[in-house]
């Protein structure tokens, strides 16, 4: 499901410029689980916080590197646009999705790291 809301927030980020300005104090870029989708908010907000205009093509610029060629870019950022069934007003709710989600992976290393003995109760 996390994929699916992620994809669902960067979608409705490119096509309504005004949704950043929802999530943008709620997510971070390190809740997503999808590396490419997490640097592509990280570069939407970053636009965000400094008064640029952020469209496919300058995130095509700042996506492409040594593991995402132009073309995967282009293809990854038009197919999120194209077949993502989201409403660019449910943004919000795509983003509580996410943060609870990274809020339960959080949880579940700290419980994971915990080690518990016997004699310590």
């Amino acid at each position: 499901m996390s994929l699916e809301a992620e994809k669902s927030v960067i979608g409705s980020l490119l096509v309504n410029d005004g949704a950043i300005a929802k999530v943008s104090s709620m997510l971070s870029p390190e809740m997503f689980t999808n590396e490419f989708l997490g640097k592509t908010y990280f570069e939407i907000k970053r636009g965000f916080d400094n008064n640029e205009r952020v469209d496919s093509i300058t995130l095509t610029s700042r996506l492409t590197d040594s593991v995402h060629t132009t073309a995967d870019v282009e293809n990854e950022l038009g197919e999120i646009v194209s077949h993502t069934g989201y409403e660019s007003e449910s943004v919000e709710i795509y983003a509580q999705m996410i943060v609870r989600e990274y809020r339960a992976r959080k949880a579940t290393d700290v419980i994971n790291r915990i080690e518990f003995n016997g004699n310590d109760v």
